[in-house]
Parts: structure tokens; C-alpha cells; sequence
């Protein structure tokens, strides 16, 4: 025989733990400082040059960290490279920029350019507003300094690292009886050996070869 009837089941709730919010990141990114690295381009000048300028922040304050880099002192100059280090702040930037040494002119004083035949060779003397600068002559394209009665192109080049410069006259040795001496000079004439100096205005005299 079977029995019939109502069978109740009761249901729990469950309890559920909520987790923990996880922790915020707050996240600060680095600003960029304005660096604005100029570099250098004149003639020689005998001193130190390399980049310059500074970085400054968003204040508008120069910041520290600044490296420009290397200085150059002769021709051709060189590419120094600059570093900023921002720290905590800032991020980090480098670069390069260009130092460019060219080479500066130097005058060459004209030297004296009739000779008086004498057989031996006639060097033309020239002086620079440098004395300490290497000068080359060369005589109708030749280094041997002439002797000879005859009219010659002379060309004088600095010949420096640092310095550039020439000029170019014509040298003319002359004989004693090709000279035409003024009126004044008639009674003393120039001695074989002498250096005749023409003036812009055409007049005359004289001065011992050096």
C-alpha cells in the first residue's frame, strides 16, 4: 500500500561576499621641457664655441641638467651633442647642432714691386697683420724668387689652418738706366742693390732692399 502526500523542501539563501575595490593607479605623465639649442657659425677668432641656449620648463623657468656638449676652437668647428637630463619632472631629450669655423681673412700688405738689377735673385717681401703667418710666393708659378731683367706675376697665399687670404702683384726688375729718376733724385741717383718705391701719385723714392 502506498502512501500519498506533500513533501516540502526549503531552500537556503546564499550568503555572497562582496570582494574589495581594487586600488586606484593614478598615473603622472612627464612634461617636456622647451629646449631650444642654437649653434655657432662665424670666422675664426682664437676662441672656445659650441651650442648654446637653455631649457626652460612651463613656467618659463630655466631648468638645470643642461650639457651642451663639446666647444671647438679651429677650422671646421664640429657637432657637439647636447643632453638634458629632466628628472622627476621632465623627460628626458638630446640632440645635435652644428658649430661651423670658417677661415678668417687676414690682409696682405702690398710689398715692394720694382727691383734694381743686380744678378742676384729679388724675393719679394711680404709683411700680414699676423707676422706669425706662413705666407707662400710664387714668381710667374714658380718658387724660385728671379734675377733676371724682366717683368714677373707674383702671387702671395696665406698658407694657415685658421686663415685665408692672397693678393697679386707683378714684380719688375729693372736696369739702373731704365730708371727715370725725378730732378730732386738726379744728382743721387739709386744704387744697384736699391728698392725703387712707386707712389699712387707717381712720385719717387727710395728705400734699401730688405
Amino acid at each position: 500500500m502506498c502512501r500519498t502526500g506533500t513533501s516540502t523542501s526549503r531552500f537556503l539563501p546564499t550568503k555572497w561576499t562582496a570582494s574589495p575595490p581594487a586600488p586606484a593607479t593614478l598615473t603622472v605623465s612627464k612634461k617636456t621641457a622647451d629646449c631650444a639649442i642654437t649653434g655657432w657659425s662665424r670666422a675664426y677668432d682664437g676662441q672656445p664655441h659650441g651650442a648654446s641656449s637653455a631649457c626652460t620648463g612651463s613656467d618659463g623657468t630655466v631648468l638645470p641638467g643642461l650639457n651642451l656638449g663639446a666647444t671647438f676652437t679651429n677650422v671646421p668647428g664640429g657637432t657637439p651633442l647636447w643632453t638634458f637630463t629632466g628628472g622627476s619632472d621632465y623627460t628626458d631629450q638630446s640632440g645635435d647642432v652644428d658649430t661651423v669655423i670658417e677661415k678668417a681673412a687676414v690682409t696682405i700688405y702690398r710689398p715692394i714691386l720694382f727691383r734694381i738689377y743686380d744678378g742676384s735673385p729679388m724675393p719679394v717681401a711680404v709683411t700680414t697683420d699676423l707676422a706669425r703667418l706662413n705666407v707662400a710666393l710664387t714668381h710667374e708659378e714658380s718658387t724660385t724668387p728671379p734675377s733676371a731683367v724682366d717683368s714677373y706675376a707674383v702671387v702671395a697665399t696665406v698658407s694657415d689652418a685658421n686663415y685665408q687670404g692672397s693678393a697679386s702683384c707683378t714684380l719688375v726688375i729693372s736696369p739702373v738706366a731704365d730708371l727715370r729718376l725725378s730732378k730732386r733724385d738726379s744728382k743721387n741717383p739709386v744704387k744697384p742693390g736699391a728698392s725703387l718705391v712707386l707712389h699712387a701719385d707717381g712720385g719717387q723714392r727710395r728705400s734699401e732692399r730688405r
